[in-house]
């Protein structure tokens, strides 16, 4: 029995609706609810929830961010987890929030991921360094030049802070290297 044409344009558009799901990253607090980012996700639960990971990473060293970061977004898909089903969903939040605020996450063991494969574990950093607005930038104006042909505002704005960025990094890993940041702290 032959298949046809549009058999294969089904199974092709299946294909891709599989990997667009595999890709999707899901809420922090709503487990039915997935997202195409972890941007989205995570601006989500800021938005909604209050739960903001920029407020994790702030004024953290390099390393300290990262793992502080880690440890929150499990710790907050842990208790979520946990609590779902138990009480309200905003006495859940204010419950998660009240956790965040009093560094129940700081403990090692949220260093261990609460969802297997999960894409905010993979993707936090662009969130958390601003990058997001970089990507939307690039989406609204693809050329980046003005009608003359010269590097628009945002384009040239997009650079330096891209430029900065890598600046930042790089000072951060010379001053770690030297001894000068604390890395405990």
């Amino acid at each position: 029995m032959s298949r046809s044409s549009d058999d294969d344009d089904a199974d092709a558009y299946d294909d891709g609706e599989d990997d667009a799901l595999e890709d999707a990253v899901r809420d922090l607090i709503d487990a039915d609810v997935a997202h195409a980012s972890a941007t989205a996700a995570l601006r989500r639960a800021r938005d909604a929830h209050g739960l903001d990971a920029r407020d994790v990473a702030r004024g953290r060293g390099c390393e300290e961010a990262h793992y502080d970061v880690v440890k929150w977004l499990n710790y907050v898909r842990a208790e979520a987890e946990k609590k779902r089903g138990t009480m309200t969903k905003e006495a859940m939040v204010e419950a998660i929030r009240a956790g965040a605020k009093a560094r129940a996450w700081d403990d090692d063991a949220y260093l261990k991921p609460t969802l297997e494969d999960d894409g905010a574990l993979f993707g936090w950093e662009a969130y958390v360094e601003g990058r997001e607005e970089e990507e939307e930038e690039e989406e609204e104006n693809e050329d980046g030049e003005d009608e003359d042909g010269t590097p628009s505002k945002e384009e040239m704005a997009r650079k330096l802070r891209v430029e900065n960025e890598a600046l930042r990094v790089r000072l951060c890993e010379v001053m770690t290297a030297a001894g000068m940041v604390d890395e405990a702290s």
